[in-house]
């Protein structure tokens, strides 16, 4: 078994395309097509994949003197209930329609809530913020929105044109978004949180 990550080495950043593990170590990296230049830009293909798959080999090699610090149930939950009142801590911001309201939300990976009437409605996760938040001002792009008033969209998924209208106004006047930035455990948050306020709130999660 082998762990590896990834990397495309650009001009100013060195940034994860891929964790993966796999028995099949060489394997797993061809079917995933890791040796096409394209993911190499500035090194020689087969160079990258062989030094990938010798940095898969060495951990290998060292898995049974490695140790790995495991967190207790009791440590995750605190961990999850921290995250979850930082949250609920967080700006609340009043949605608006103005091209400048998403640039106030970080481009970084986080989960966010959405309120309505000041209430928790809808929990997301995303690897990017401010993209998401542009996008739950279109209904072809949102669950949320989609769903908030139980009306019919047209064949391009969207309202009519009086619907939309009354949705933007009703997101103006109502609609709110926490955020917290989060690099990792997206998911698992946005289901614990779910799972949380499910029963308590009329949640727009599917």
């Amino acid at each position: 078994m082998g762990f590896c990550q990834v990397n495309t080495v650009g001009e100013s950043s060195f940034a994860p395309n891929y964790v993966g593990a796999s028995a099949d170590k060489r394997g797993r990296l061809k079917r995933l097509g890791f040796i096409s230049p394209l993911h190499f830009p500035n090194q020689q293909p087969e160079l990258c994949f062989d030094l990938c798959v010798g940095i898969l080999n060495f951990i290998s090699s060292q898995t049974d003197t490695l140790t790995v610090d495991m967190l207790s149930i009791k440590e995750i939950e605190s961990l999850q209930k921290k995250i979850e009142n930082q949250l609920f801590g967080s700006k609340k911001i009043q949605v608006k329609f103005e091209r400048a309201w998403t640039n106030q939300f970080s481009t970084s990976a986080g989960i966010y809530v959405i309120y309505d009437h000041n209430k928790p409605v809808y929990f997301g996760e995303t690897s990017n913020i401010q993209s998401r938040m542009k996008d739950l001002r279109r209904t072809v792009n949102h669950s949320f929105r989609y769903s908030l008033f139980g009306e019919k969209t047209t064949s391009r998924n969207k309202f009519s044109s009086v619907v939309e209208q009354k949705l933007n106004e009703y997101f103006e006047k109502y609609i709110s978004v926490g955020y917290l930035v989060v690099p990792f455990g997206r998911l698992e948050m946005e289901e614990y949180l779910v799972n949380q306020y499910f029963d308590q709130n009329k949640l727009f999660n599917r």
